[in-house]
């Protein structure tokens, strides 16, 4: 991998990739029974040749994190 920055960084396994016409939802497993969704361009994730299986690692960058309960 490049080296980057960012530290919030999470190995995982996709899960699922759906597209339309301008974008992809991705789904990754990462340890700890931690699931992730991201949703990026199409052309990224045709770029990145994103499959079910595949061995990726997440980076998430959060400038703001709201919570809320009932």
């Amino acid at each position: 991998m490049a080296k980057i920055s960012g530290r919030n960084k999470l190995p995982g396994v996709v899960t699922k990739v759906v597209t339309d016409k301008l974008m992809a939802k991705v789904e990754i497993d990462a340890p700890g029974g931690i699931k992730l969704v991201a949703i990026i361009t199409r052309d990224a994730a045709e770029e990145l040749r994103l499959r079910k299986g595949m061995k990726v690692t997440a980076l998430i960058k959060a400038t703001e994190m709201m919570v809320v309960a009932p």
